[in-house]
C-alpha cells in the first residue's frame, strides 16, 4: 500500500451568514488543497502506469475541473455555508465519486490562508 497526495489551488471569495465576527460580510481567500489517495502500485512491467498508484496527470483530471468549480466564485453560491468544513466535505464527496476503484481518498485539507488555517477530512 502506498500513499500519494498533491496540492492544489484556487481562489474565491465567501461570507459566512451567521457569524458574529468579521467573516459575515464578503471577503477573499486564496485556497489551498491537499488531495492524498492509497493504493497498490502497478506491477506489470509492460504497463504505462508501472510503479504508480495513480499517474498525477490522470489525478489532475480528476480534481481540476472541481476546484475550477469553486475557483473565482463567490461560494455562497455554492453552498449556504461555505465555512471551510463545508467546502472541504464538498470537495470529498465530489471528488470521491471521480477515482478508480482501485485508488482510495483517504485525505483531504483544505487552508483558507494557506499555512495558517486549515480544515481536514479523514477516512478513518
Amino acid at each position: 500500500m502506498i500513499r500519494i497526495g498533491k496540492i492544489y489551488e484556487f481562489e474565491s471569495a465567501h461570507y459566512l451568514p451567521n457569524h458574529k465576527g468579521k467573516c459575515k460580510n464578503l471577503h477573499g481567500h486564496q485556497w489551498k488543497v491537499e488531495v492524498v489517495v492509497k493504493g497498490f502500485i502497478t506491477t506489470v512491467e509492460t504497463s504505462p502506469e508501472w510503479g504508480m498508484l495513480i499517474d498525477f496527470g490522470e489525478l489532475d483530471n480528476i480534481v481540476d475541473p472541481i476546484i475550477d468549480e469553486f475557483d473565482h466564485k463567490v461560494l455562497n453560491d455554492l453552498l449556504p455555508n461555505p465555512t471551510a468544513e463545508n467546502i472541504t466535505l464538498k470537495l470529498v464527496d465530489k471528488i470521491k465519486d471521480f477515482l478508480p476503484a482501485s485508488v482510495t481518498l483517504i485525505k483531504l485539507r483544505v487552508w483558507e490562508k494557506p499555512g495558517k488555517s486549515y480544515a481536514e477530512w479523514r477516512s478513518e
